[in-house]
């Protein structure tokens, strides 16, 4: 094994369900996309921030924003099942990249 590479030996305690889900997210993400996150781990949720996007994670469930809002004006919500990551992944990275070229509207360059 490479120094320094993954493995749940090395971790010092197990994960919450929760916080396992999302590493397994980003790790996706990571080899799949090159883009990898913060997380942030809670008792029963845990969250990956992605520059201008928030993954949540909780009962089974990761949810994101798509942008869109409902009939209150609320934001709407997109998720999928944990047992999909690869799916996620994909879909998260679509949003992500959705995120970055708004986001590119708005900014402003400062000399």
């Amino acid at each position: 094994m490479e120094t320094g590479a993954y493995s749940p030996l090395s971790r010092p305690y197990a994960l919450s369900p929760a916080a396992e889900a999302i590493r397994q997210l980003d790790a996706h993400l990571f080899a799949t996309h090159g883009v990898t996150g913060s997380i942030i781990v809670g008792t029963e949720m845990a969250i990956l921030r992605l520059n201008g996007l928030t993954v949540w994670f909780a009962e089974g469930e990761f949810r994101w924003t798509n942008g869109l809002r409902d009939a209150d004006g609320l934001p709407d919500m997109d998720s999928e099942s944990a047992t999909r990551p690869a799916t996620t992944a994909d879909r998260v990275f679509e949003r992500y990249q959705q995120v970055r070229h708004e986001a590119g509207y708005f900014a402003v360059r400062i000399d």
